[in-house]
């Protein structure tokens, strides 16, 4: 999945200034029965989710208000359990989601300052 940036304020009463949250997710897709349906389905459904999931994250990130470095652990948290349930909203809607287990996982989290921006997707092009 792509990283989604967001502005955010930095954390401090005094501060004025922002910093980019870089957040990535990533999907651990695993096959719970003998099923009809190939992985390869699951993983595109994974791909159609992504804008959803990203908005996700971003509403998460801004309804937060301030991050400050100590509190990327508990943000983390809060970031996974909206994205992973806004992603079984629409997955379990699928015929064959009892075949698979999908788990979100959070494989990068980070604050820059905001000279750091988002760079471009590297997606491979078959």
């Amino acid at each position: 999945m792509d990283e989604v940036v967001v502005s955010v304020p930095s954390a401090g009463r005094e501060s004025k200034t922002y910093n980019n949250l870089h957040v990535t997710l990533a999907a651990i897709i695993n096959v719970k029965q003998v099923t009809s349906a190939d992985f390869w389905d699951v993983e595109r459904i994974v791909r159609r989710m992504e804008p959803r999931t990203s908005a996700r994250v971003v509403d998460v990130v801004l309804g937060g208000g301030p991050v400050a470095p100590a509190e990327l652990s508990e943000l983390r948290r809060k970031i996974l359990a909206a994205a992973q349930a806004e992603f079984d909203t629409a997955f379990v809607k699928w015929e064959h989601a009892p075949e698979f287990e999908v788990r979100l996982v959070v494989t990068s989290l980070y604050l820059t300052d905001e000279s750091v921006g988002h760079t471009a997707p590297a997606r491979s092009r078959w």
